[in-house]
């Protein structure tokens, strides 16, 4: 099976959703943090289910919140390269590739 990373602008993307949800309502950050592992186990265990969006980058829709997952399959791993909420600007994940 191929290893998920999660790249540092990734982590950053969901440490400071986390902080927004959790601001809002104690206990909903962690919520957030639940459905991203969720997503992120479905994205490891079968990557070929979720669409491709822009030449080899795929995404993946975080159930319960508004955030989309950015992921590339490489050879033997799949890379992380951003979780926004779907409103942000597209070329800030784009950047990243």
């Amino acid at each position: 099976m191929p290893r998920l990373f999660v790249r540092k602008a990734a982590k950053t993307d969901v440490a400071e959703a986390f902080s927004w949800y959790e601001a809002r309502r104690a206990g909903l950050g962690h919520e957030f943090l639940d459905e991203i592992s969720v997503s992120l186990e479905a994205i490891e265990a079968q990557p070929l289910r979720f669409p491709t969006v822009l030449d080899d980058i795929q995404m993946a829709v975080v159930h319960r919140f508004p955030y989309l997952i950015y992921f590339v399959e490489l050879r033997n791993s799949m890379s992380v390269l951003a979780v926004l909420h779907g409103r942000r600007d597209p070329q800030v994940w784009q950047r990243r590739r």
